[in-house]
């Protein structure tokens, strides 16, 4: 039997079934019957079969040799973070510095809070600093009219992080914390330094994190206008969802390098290969669990009362000083509360789901879901690894 060449796929790591490699390599096959006949000029009584395989091996091997740049430009980016160590090596304060990858609208406003605030570490993010204050040559630490401290760089662009490496940001010693969304070219910092990023990030439902998204863009046009975000200001949440601004898959194409174009199940198995090797998870909806675990992990619970005592504090910052109840809605609690959006995914649930929006967001973003729920298993699964080992 005729066959079409064997594709090659790239071994997918799955840090939930067992720490295991699978190939996910497959077999395809023409039949002999797949073949078609030809008359010859022996006469219309006989015929030459003409195998149409031929002219399917020739596709295949174009389309093998396709998949084959692929996984090569697939591994090419798994080297890049040949700087991250595997998030079940312990932490060195000495070697290692926190790297959150960061995933806007799931829960950072709150956890940026907490380090700055509670557990007082100086941070090298984006978005806080002025472009006067992140323009000089020399890098140093600002400190906010809140006692938050940042350094100041920008790593919120690739161009902002470009000059942090530039200027020796790792080797400075000034961060407690690095934070950026941009995780290839935030490995690069680590270059020649002769120190290790150690990642960590919180994920989120990513049909209620589009939905916030819509909300927060609608919000800042009505109180920021400008000319780019002033399309939201009339904007529906239907218009949205079936309009070129919302997003898909976000976190899927940042940790597949593929910001723009289509994906394939690769760039989803990519995206499950770094956070299963690579990071601690933390989980929005599991808020103060994933608090508890970075804080003993990393060594910021020197103060564990300290710390519960501050978070309660943010948690009832807007609140009258009243405790939390079953009957507590979102916007009843501080948006620094570590339980904010907790109970606005509740919310956004019982509002929307299985309607058009929500049932459209989940087509939108369908691998960034299937990613979400390997995200909640990985998170049980390091919950188990790390009282076997004491690491939290």
């Amino acid at each position: 039997m005729d066959h079409i060449p064997k594709a090659k796929y790239r071994l997918v790591y799955n840090a939930v079934d067992d720490d295991k490699l699978q190939d996910e390599s497959n077999v395809v096959s023409i039949p002999k019957t797949h073949l078609t006949t030809k008359a010859t000029t022996q006469g219309p009584s006989k015929a030459t079969p003409v195998p149409v395989i031929h002219q399917i091996q020739e596709h295949t091997h174009s389309n093998f040799n396709q998949e084959n740049a692929f996984a090569e430009q697939m591994e090419m980016n798994m080297n890049k973070l040949v700087t991250f160590l595997k998030w079940n090596v312990p932490f060195s304060k000495i070697s290692n510095i926190p790297f959150y990858w960061f995933v806007p609208l799931s829960g950072s406003t709150e956890f940026n809070n907490i380090l700055g605030n509670c557990v007082k570490l100086v941070q090298a993010a984006g978005g806080h600093l002025s472009n006067e204050q992140v323009g000089s040559e020399v890098l140093s630490v600002i400190t906010q009219e809140d006692g938050e401290k940042f350094v100041n760089v920008d790593l919120d662009s690739v161009e902002g992080i470009k000059d942090a490496k530039r200027l020796g940001l790792v080797n400075s010693n000034l961060a407690d914390v690095i934070r950026t969304s941009h995780i290839y070219e935030g490995a690069g910092l680590f270059e020649s330094t002769g120190k290790y990023a150690k990642c960590f990030t919180f994920v989120r439902n990513p049909i209620a994190r589009a939905i916030s998204m819509f909300e927060f863009s609608k919000f800042n046009a009505e109180n920021n206008p400008t000319d780019e975000n002033s399309v939201f200001i009339d904007m529906t949440i239907n218009e949205y969802v079936h309009g070129s601004f919302c997003e898909d898959n976000w976190m899927v194409r940042f940790l597949s390098n593929e910001l723009s174009g289509p994906l394939t199940a690769s760039h989803l198995s990519l995206a499950k290969d770094v956070l299963g090797r690579k990071c601690l998870v933390g989980l929005t909806s599991d808020f103060e669990e994933s608090i508890r675990r970075l804080t003993k992990y990393f060594h910021w619970d020197n103060s564990p009362i300290q710390l519960a005592n501050c978070m309660r504090d943010m948690h009832l910052a807007d609140n009258n000083g009243e405790e939390e109840n079953d009957v507590l809605y979102k916007d009843k609690f501080s948006l620094y509360s570590p339980l904010f959006h907790k109970f606005q995914d509740a919310s956004y649930r019982n509002e929307g789901e299985n309607n058009e929006v929500w049932n459209m967001l989940e087509k939108k973003n369908h691998l960034d879901m299937e990613f979400f729920n390997y995200a909640v298993a990985l998170f049980n699964k390091q919950a188990i690894y790390g009282q076997r080992q004491k690491m939290f």
